[in-house]
């Protein structure tokens, strides 16, 4: 028999004692964690297991199931008997086993750790460590599961755990992290993992577009309920999507007592004005509430009661029905005008149950204050960019998509978004992650790209922003019309956009779109890909454009053969090592954005007359914060 060898090191680690400061009795820890913090590795927020040592009796998976674990004696499985939870086999020849998990969020700050060992009892862990790294950009859950990898750092130092018990520990560094790994010494069982901490949400840079100000994935919190019977917990009502069952909403027991009703209040991820509310009673059919009433008050910090005088009724009490979505905007929200909120209460009359509670809006951020998440806002002075969303989502989810270019380049563009005219479904990648923030838009109908619908919304949108529009940037069909645009420009000398100087195109889609049928006459995709039209129009472009292609993209093609209708003299071609999507390691982006501050500053010394050598010398080098963004 082999007998492993422990270092110095491992036996210091195994044998630390566990900080008694930090522990958190089983019967408080719902209420030390519920109310300020989320589970940021819950499955619900869509979560993933990235790897793990070993998962012989059980699944890693069940660690984090966001419901509690249940127990099944007397039933057995090919591996033993059934268990839920995460169970390793005997005799580790390792110091211990592990699970390398990826947020359910962006990134957020760990507050807590809970480790339960339901049912494990003989087989349970004896002790568990977590560690945290931040990692961003394309590559980073490949990264971090990579044997080599030495970035992880303690988020939680050596803790002895018991068997069949709930037991938790208060972090106190508040690390921010994009992933964790579980260190189970040296084997065995647990039930359930949950990390309690806070959402660093990453909202669009333009306080102009609308979000949820209520989801978890930006920061919002359910602080208070007045009961969560049946197992059900508050935090589910601001959860994304609709779930896949009544168990993963928020429902209350029966009342008997006449005037009765149950409460639950929202801190909102920000500070902003409701335009619109959902109120969603998914899967609840014979256990709806008759009906409810929302009010709001503006409490900063602060968190408020229930009976706060501060409350404004902003929807009056409104009948519900089953298994619905019931949505309040315009003229069934009251008290909402010219004022901004923190806190949102439901109250539903006089009990049942409810999927989910959405609050649209803007964010308002008071005077002297900067939020988390917040990015300064670029000067009204600053050049504008036309920034075209790619077909099947929305100008709204293309400037969360750009949020890191748009932090990149703040002091340099203002960034103006635009809907396209044609509603459609959710394109490819959008979902789950921008799950019910539609109407998800395209640029082109069936029968290609409509003029009189296009050119009017794009006039439109830049005389009403009022700004000096220098550039276009587009993603996938976007960049088919910027192209389509700069075209224009240079044929017919479009008045609209005459002030356009280059393009940015990501991720490329062909073939181009134009307004004018003149131009790009409305033909089958097929023909416009065959020999001839790559032929008759190779190289007609020359206004400067660069073209941003991903190696992993499924549509590379067709980004290559947008590029060959731009004029080798005045395009530049970058490649990342990523799919669809806008770059999102900080080295590309930065890359992408000293490239289009050198095509504004070509096209100013364009217009002045003045010719530059060399626009790469004393370019300022953009600094790109290392903020984590889902695409």
């Amino acid at each position: 028999m082999d007998v492993q060898a422990l270092s110095p090191e491992v036996i210091q680690d195994t044998n630390a004692a566990p900080t008694p400061s930090d522990a958190v009795p089983a019967d408080l820890i719902d209420s030390t964690f519920g109310s300020t913090c989320i589970d940021l590795i819950s499955s619900s927020l869509d979560s993933s297991i990235l790897a793990f040592s070993d998962e012989w009796f059980a699944p890693a998976s069940n660690l984090t199931n966001p419901k509690p674990p249940i127990r099944r004696p007397g039933v057995f499985v090919p591996t033993g008997a059934w268990y839920d939870g995460w169970e390793t086999r005997r005799h580790n020849p390792e110091p211990y086993d592990w699970v390398i998990i990826k947020l359910g969020v962006a990134s957020g700050r760990v507050k807590g750790v809970e480790i339960d060992t339901a049912f494990f009892d003989g087989n349970h862990a004896e002790a568990v460590k977590i560690q945290g790294c931040f990692e961003a950009g394309e590559d980073a859950d490949t990264k971090v599961t990579g044997k080599e990898y030495t970035g992880w750092r303690q988020v939680l130092g050596h803790r002895e755990c018991g068997p069949t018990q709930r037991q938790a520990w208060k972090v106190e560094d508040g690390s921010e992290v994009t992933h964790v790994r579980l260190c189970m010494f040296p084997d065995g069982g647990i039930a359930r993992f949950r990390l309690y901490g806070q959402v660093v949400p990453v909202f669009p840079t333009a306080m102009d577009r609308g979000v949820e100000l209520s989801s978890a994935l930006l920061g919002g919190m359910v602080v208070s309920a007045s009961e969560q019977h049946f197992g059900s917990n508050k935090s589910n009502l601001i959860l994304p999507g609709r779930g896949v069952d009544m168990g993963g909403g928020w429902e209350t027991r029966r009342s008997r007592d006449p005037g009765h009703v149950d409460w639950a209040i929202v801190r909102l991820g920000a500070r902003g004005t409701v335009k619109r509310i959902i109120v969603d009673t998914a899967f609840y059919r014979g256990n709806f509430p008759q009906a409810m009433k929302i009010d709001a008050c503006d409490c900063g910090e602060e968190t408020p009661n229930a009976a706060d005088p501060g409350w404004k009724e902003v929807v009056g009490v409104q009948k519900l029905g089953p298994d619905q979505e019931h949505q309040y905007a315009g003229s069934c929200l009251n008290s909402v005008a010219g004022a901004a909120f923190t806190h949102l209460k439901l109250t539903i009359i006089p009990d049942g149950g409810v999927k989910r509670f959405r609050v649209f809006g803007m964010r308002r951020v008071r005077a002297g204050r900067r939020m988390i998440g917040y990015t300064a806002e670029p000067k009204p002075d600053l050049p504008c960019l036309l920034c075209l969303h790619g077909g099947g989502t929305s100008g709204y989810i293309f400037t969360i998509q750009t949020g890191r270019l748009q932090r990149a380049l703040a002091k340099h563009f203002r960034f103006v978004f635009v809907d396209g005219p044609f509603e459609c479904a959710a394109g490819p990648g959008v979902l789950p992650f921008f799950e019910g923030m539609g109407p998800y838009k395209r640029w082109i109908n069936k029968d290609g790209c409509d003029e009189d619908k296009v050119r009017p919304l794009l006039k439109q949108k830049m005389a009403e922003d009022g700004g000096n529009f220098v550039g276009v940037l587009g993603f996938s069909q976007g960049a088919r019309l910027a192209f389509g645009l700069l075209h224009e420009k240079q044929e017919l000398r479009a008045e609209a956009f005459d002030e356009f100087g280059f393009g940015v195109f990501i991720c490329g889609t062909y073939p181009p779109l134009g307004l004018s049928s003149a131009l790009f006459p409305v033909t089958p995709t097929a023909q416009f890909e065959s020999q001839y039209w790559e032929e008759k129009h190779k190289n007609i472009l020359n206004i400067p454009t660069v073209h941003v292609m991903g190696n992993k993209d499924p549509f590379l093609h067709k980004s290559q053969l947008l590029s060959k209708c731009s004029d080798p003299s005045s395009t530049t071609i970058i490649e990342f090592g990523m799919g669809h999507h806008l770059p999102v390691a900080p080295a590309d982006t930065q890359r992408l954005a000293n490239k289009v501050i050198t095509l504004h500053r070509n096209y100013e010394h364009e217009l002045s007359g003045r010719t530059v050598e060399d626009l790469g010398k004393g370019l300022e080098q953009v600094a790109v914060a290392e903020i984590p963004l889902q695409t």
